[in-house]
């Protein structure tokens, strides 16, 4: 069974923020629920330097949800993934819709299995 954190809106997603890092591909979003304004960070980490960053608690190419990672290939990932396929990027620009439908799509791709094992996350 898996240890997840909750992931639940009471009302509509909102992206407040898109934070892009010059690290070799990191992308956090920043989310709030428009009722309950609840705050939920999801983090991307780059995938380019498979090497232990000692700066960073987190695995390459892992996916973060409030700073715990997120199991690969769970009921969780789907549930992020599907939020973000759905949230109203209406008025972000196409460089930034371009960044979070890439990330979508790593996470979903065998490269992410791939680097998963690289960097240790599963066998």
């Amino acid at each position: 069974m898996e240890n997840e954190v909750e992931f639940e809106f009471k009302g509509k997603p909102i992206l407040t923020d898109i934070i892009s890092f010059m690290d070799g591909g990191s992308v956090i979003l920043q989310l709030k629920d428009s009722e309950s304004l609840v705050k939920i960070e999801i983090r991307f980490m780059q995938a380019m330097i498979l090497e232990k960053n000692p700066y960073s608690n987190y695995c390459s190419g892992s996916l973060i949800l409030d700073n715990k990672e997120v199991p690969i290939r769970s009921s969780l990932e789907k549930a992020i993934l599907s939020t973000l396929k759905t949230i109203d990027l209406g008025f972000r620009t196409n460089l930034e819709k371009s960044i979070i439908n890439e990330k979508i799509a790593f996470v979903e791709s065998d490269d992410y299995l791939v680097t998963a094992k690289k960097v240790g996350r599963i066998n």
